[in-house]
């Protein structure tokens, strides 16, 4: 077992292209790092870099205390599972987990004990005699990960291996996955564009956007300090209600649109600067709840949707603020799939009586707001 290093890794395509630009990054031994973004962050790219299918055109990349840039792939001591489990249907589960250990000619008595190990591992005993053809698609993905851990790599790279998966098994995969990974006990890189797969597995989340590692933390980290609005948008779902708004000029006082609010005193020294200018305020849906009278900070909107989903509800609403977007992700990720009718969300209770094209009162947590720099994007604290 071994930690990774990844010291300004850079990839240049022969066209120009910057895939992934200057990535500082170490994952612990045994640390379970997921690395998250929309199609074309680089995420995948880092992966094959680390596995030895993309040549590093800077930077250095170190498995443990060696320097493995110039070492073949199958001299790097890592195993990959990949969406695509590629199992040999005329082999039986045990076969199929043990056929890379038999190309390498290791004695039966080590093959049988290793495959015997991950089959106990993976709660795979009861189909070990069964081919793939006759293997749920969970199943399937157990045995792609047997294939990986026989190997008793130093490092395991996995490269969205849940994506074919349906929904409801993709949440009982990421459990299965997790509880495997600790186990085991090895460092791990797990790419996906899924970030609530993201946040319920990894010790560590890195989101990527455009080849550039925006920030790398716990998911809680992630959720509660992001460091500017990308990560704020990415992270969470629904996602982040965004819009701009205007400081007053003693710094008291929030100006929504057409509605006033006041700024709770614990950010007003961050917002100092930005008295008589725009901000980007950001609020996510589960901290805006209906009001009522003695609340302090209230927006009146219009209903525009409700989404009953039984544990709660999402209230899509409209106000008359400029609501703001994050270019380049918001189509893939924005809502998780929820129709998005109005400029905001709210998660609220299931009990709550509300239905379209009423007006609510929606109470904001006071110490839920985000503010960003418009210019930057970065995050004001």
């Amino acid at each position: 077992m071994a930690a990774i290093y990844m010291e300004g890794i850079t990839k240049v395509y022969a066209n120009g292209f910057e895939a992934v630009r200057h990535l500082d990054m170490a994952i612990a031994d045994g640390e379970f790092m997921v690395l998250v973004g929309p199609s074309g962050s680089g995420k995948t790219t880092v992966l094959r870099m680390v596995a030895g299918l993309e040549e590093i055109s800077s930077g250095i990349l170190k498995i443990g205390d060696r320097v493995v840039n110039a070492v073949a792939p199958t001299d790097r001591d890592i195993a990959m599972v990949f969406q695509n489990y590629a199992l040999y249907p005329h082999m039986s589960v045990a076969d199929n987990i043990g056929f890379a250990l038999k190309l390498r000619k290791l004695p039966k008595e080590d093959i049988n004990r290793r495959v015997a190990d991950a089959v106990k591992i993976l709660g795979l005993t009861e189909w070990i005699d069964q081919r793939p053809g006759q293997l749920s698609g969970g199943q399937r993905q157990r045995v792609a990960m047997g294939r990986a851990i026989v190997r008793e790599p130093s490092a395991f790279l996995m490269d969205e291996p849940l994506s074919n998966l349906d929904a409801q098994l993709r949440v009982s995969m990421r459990a299965e996955v997790s509880r495997i990974q600790r186990r085991l006990g090895v460092a791990t890189v797990y790419v996906t564009h899924d970030q609530l797969e993201a946040m319920t597995m990894g010790d560590r989340v890195g989101v990527m956007r455009s080849g550039v590692l925006q920030q790398c933390d716990t998911p809680q980290a992630l959720y509660e300090k992001p460091v500017n609005i990308f990560v704020a948008a990415f992270i969470g779902s629904p996602a982040m209600n965004l819009y701009r708004a205007g400081i007053s000029a003693d710094g008291a006082e929030l100006t929504l649109g057409s509605q006033k609010l006041p700024i709770p005193e614990a950010f007003r020294g961050c917002l100092t600067p930005y008295r008589e200018r725009s901000v980007i305020l950001g609020i996510r849906p589960e901290n805006l709840r209906i009001a009522t009278d003695s609340d302090p900070s209230t927006i009146t909107a219009t209903v525009e949707l409700v989404e009953a989903l039984g544990s709660e509800l999402l209230v899509h609403f409209s106000i008359d603020a400029r609501r703001e977007t994050v270019e380049g992700f918001q189509d893939e990720v924005l809502q998780s799939g929820f129709a998005v009718t109005g400029e905001g969300i709210a998660r609220i209770g299931p009990r709550s009586k509300v239905a379209s094209k009423d007006i609510i009162r929606l109470s904001i947590e006071a110490d839920s707001y985000h503010f960003f720099d418009p210019s930057s994007g970065l995050a004001l604290r």
